[in-house]
């Protein structure tokens, strides 16, 4: 995710330190394999680290040495905080390809340019996005494939989509639970 005035991408976040000699358990947001690799250069909390080791113990999850940290309260101390690159550092796309974090909190408008929603999240599907889009009180779910998607403009950070026979929006606002009365039962002493 991206601050639209930033010039930083949020690629993952550190989850815990590791061991004691200063490794992080991080948790990655990039689908780029060479992200983390060792010489790679990162910010956590605002200071710039670079990878001195890089080993991936899942698909979503890397245990991480930084120059710098070595100890397991300075790895400690970095715990919970974003790992983000410069916007430079990010792959260029194909046309008509985006990154997510340019298209969370995007305006979508109909074909009539009628304002339906931003974009607050994205859904990996399998076989295609799904965004979603709200509005102060409902959601809808938009399959992002092309006959739907007609326009997208990331400089003015609007959408523009065909929207499908048969979507309906659902309510975002969590219901109220009702509250379970019980009945006291009674019990007698023998």
């Amino acid at each position: 995710m991206i601050n639209k005035d930033s010039t930083k991408v949020i690629v993952g976040k550190v989850v815990s330190p590791h061991g004691i000699k200063g490794q992080i358990r991080i948790e990655t947001d990039s689908d780029n394999p060479n992200r983390f690799q060792i010489n790679a250069s990162i910010s956590i909390a605002d200071q710039a680290f670079t990878v001195t080791n890089s080993q991936e113990i899942s698909p979503k999850y890397l245990l991480l040495s930084l120059e710098g940290v070595t100890t397991r309260q300075k790895a400690s101390d970095l715990q919970g905080s974003a790992i983000s690159v410069e916007t430079a550092a990010i792959p260029k796309l194909p046309i008509d390809t985006y990154y997510h974090y340019q298209l969370i909190g995007m305006s979508v408008l109909d074909e009539n340019s009628v304002l339906l929603g931003n974009i607050s999240e994205i859904l990996n599907t399998g076989a295609n996005d799904v965004y979603v889009v709200t509005d102060d009180k409902n959601e809808l779910l938009i399959p992002a494939i092309a006959n739907v998607i007609l326009m997208v403009d990331v400089n003015t950070n609007m959408m523009k989509i065909s929207l499908p026979e048969g979507l309906e929006w659902r309510s975002n606002v969590p219901k109220k639970l009702k509250s379970k009365k019980t009945k006291a039962k009674l019990t007698k002493k023998i």
